[in-house]
């Protein structure tokens, strides 16, 4: 008969264990670890002088994200966890809270002070506020002088061009250059050519001399065309009939006229998809969910841009209705790219075909584009394909091909851009097809 021995290997177990459970029970607590109650989430708006936000939550409940912040002349970027807003996660106020947390508001500037120096003793500066590219300031006077244009630099080396984006504050100063006494003079002066327009600028130049083109300018909002208007060129008649050159030697008083085209808005989220299968960096995505939101405020027009175009023979397809046959319309590509590089679309390598003929554009740079994993989008831009664009009467066809094998990494296996949109510019009266516009895709994102 076998005897019932006794298991004493687990006693010093069990004892150990309560060991350790009393000396942890008395053990401080690490004062960076807070379980239950309440935490305190503070929303700091991230400038001097601001008030921070302060809500108090439940542990593990949701923080309420708070209504977008305002602040002049920059546009909110969203909540992170560090002060700069480079390194940090972005808020996600669908996670709940487990202790005290600070989030910083992420602001880019949108406007910058621009001081105009008239360059010359006794003359008073001004200081105006720009956003994105300038509206060129009218031409100061200076008895016995000629004006020659703003410049960066006092000594008048670099002059400014007035297309380029101010992205930050700067000085300007007047350039000038001392007239003969025989010297005769003509005025040159700039109209907006649209009803309440009035003057844009004015030139004076040495008679028989030549008029430098001025900045592009901008049309007044219009209620009745909300689209708002693009600037075409300078000339000689209010009808533009006539275009004017600045080759021209100028021998007397000369008004030149703006030409103005209406802007036509085309959404890329707005055609059909379902039949697109497309593919990005680490996933495969088809029908209307190749629409993504704007949530990085790269400026997309509607608020949604199309992505995943990244394999060979996808095409975004456009159908525009025109009233009248259209020869020289201009045709614009609002555009971005990701992946974390510099991305090159080229004509041979995506097709702009429109009613079935591949047109020829000069290449297009999206430089810019920021790292992956950074929580930042490139600003989307205007690319012109052609200002000779040829629309049939009644109903035209633009197709937008991915049209290379050429991998940028990942499962992104062609190169392709991100597409806002695209605009054409006419007068000519011009809409989507008939049937042909598909609002209802904003509607069906992210369904089963």
């Amino acid at each position: 008969m076998k005897m019932k021995t006794r298991n004493f290997g687990i006693l010093p177990f069990i004892i150990l264990l309560s060991l350790v459970l009393v000396f942890v029970g008395c053990a401080p607590k690490d004062p960076g670890i807070v379980t239950g109650g309440k935490h305190k989430v503070t929303f700091d708006l991230n400038y001097e002088g601001s008030t921070p936000i302060v809500q108090e939550v439940e542990d593990e409940d949701v923080a309420v994200e708070p209504e977008t912040p305002v602040r002049t002349n920059y546009t909110f970027g969203g909540w992170f966890e560090d002060r700069a807003c480079t390194q940090g996660r972005e808020a996600d106020f669908e996670y709940g809270i487990t202790s005290d947390v600070t989030f910083y508001a992420k602001w880019t500037q949108t406007a910058f002070s621009v001081t105009l120096d008239p360059n010359y003793t006794g003359a008073e500066k001004s200081t105006v506020t720009a956003s994105g590219t300038m509206t060129q300031p009218k031409t100061p006077e200076r008895t016995g002088f000629l004006f020659t244009g703003w410049y960066r630099d006092a000594a008048c080396t670099e002059e400014f061009d007035f297309s380029s984006s101010i992205d930050s504050d700067l000085t300007l100063y007047a350039g000038w250059e001392e007239l003969e006494e025989d010297s005769s003079t003509v005025k040159v002066t700039f109209v907006y050519n649209y009803e309440g327009g009035g003057e844009y600028h004015t030139e004076t130049v040495i008679k028989g001399g030549r008029v430098k083109k001025p900045a592009d300018p901008t049309h007044a909002a219009d209620p009745d065309w909300p689209q708002g208007y693009a600037f075409m060129s300078w000339c000689t008649d209010a009808a533009c009939k006539e275009s004017f050159s600045f080759n021209t030697f100028l021998n007397e008083a000369t008004t030149l006229y703006a030409k103005w085209f209406k802007i036509n808005t085309f959404e890329a989220e707005y055609t059909y998809l379902d039949e697109i299968s497309g593919s990005g960096w680490s996933a495969e995505v088809g029908g209307v969910d190749v629409i993504d939101r704007d949530v990085y405020g790269a400026g997309a027009s509607n608020g949604c841009y199309v992505t995943y175009l990244y394999r060979n023979g996808i095409e975004l397809v456009f159908e525009i209705y025109a009233e009248e046959e259209v020869t020289d319309a201009t045709l614009v590509l609002r555009l971005t790219a990701e992946g974390g590089q510099d991305v090159v679309i080229t004509s041979d390598k995506y097709t702009v075909e429109v009613n079935g003929t591949a047109l020829s554009y000069d290449n297009i740079m999206l430089s810019g584009v920021p790292a992956m994993g950074l929580n930042q989008m490139r600003a989307f831009t205007n690319h012109t394909v052609t200002a000779a664009l040829h629309l049939n009467k009644g109903n035209n066809v633009v197709k937008l091909i991915t049209s290379n094998s050429d991998s940028m990494g990942g499962t992104m296996s062609a190169i392709a851009p991100i597409v806002d949109c695209l605009y054409i510019y006419t007068n000519t009266h011009i809409d989507w097809a008939e049937g042909k516009c598909y609002r209802e895709n904003l509607d069906k994102m992210g369904e089963d």
